[in-house]
């Protein structure tokens, strides 16, 4: 059984709103692009949790509200993991079906091949 997870299981969607909430002047998403550069809909993107966020946006973002990108995976670890999505849980690949096998005999295992070469292709091939 094969079990698939999402690429990274840490929280930066916590991470980033509880970061807004203890922040003074950045506590919208329009206020959050304007300080760290980054485009409000890709803010959007991270806080709903639809994106794996890129490292540059994360470390932007950091810096917005005066810390490290170390200190916001702090937070994201503080935070735990995330949830399983509804309806998402790990897939069980199906076992593959047996494959039937065939034994294969050739032309040179029947001896026909030298039949088909001396008696030409137009010829039909008895035995």
């Amino acid at each position: 059984m094969v079990k698939r997870y999402r690429a990274s299981t840490i929280n930066w969607a916590q991470a980033v709103k509880n970061a807004m909430a203890s922040s003074r002047g950045l506590k919208t998403q329009t206020a959050l692009s304007k300080k760290s550069g980054v485009a409000q809909s890709t803010i959007g993107r991270i806080l709903r949790g639809e994106v794996n966020p890129q490292a540059i946006n994360l470390e932007m973002i950091a810096k917005a509200f005066g810390m490290s990108l170390a200190r916001l995976l702090e937070i994201a670890l503080e935070v735990g993991p995330l949830p399983e999505p509804l309806g998402l849980a790990p897939v069980a690949e199906p076992e593959p079906e047996p494959v039937e096998t065939v034994a294969l005999i050739s032309w040179v295992q029947e001896d026909s091949f030298g039949l088909i070469l001396v008696s030409g292709p137009s010829e039909s091939v008895k035995k």
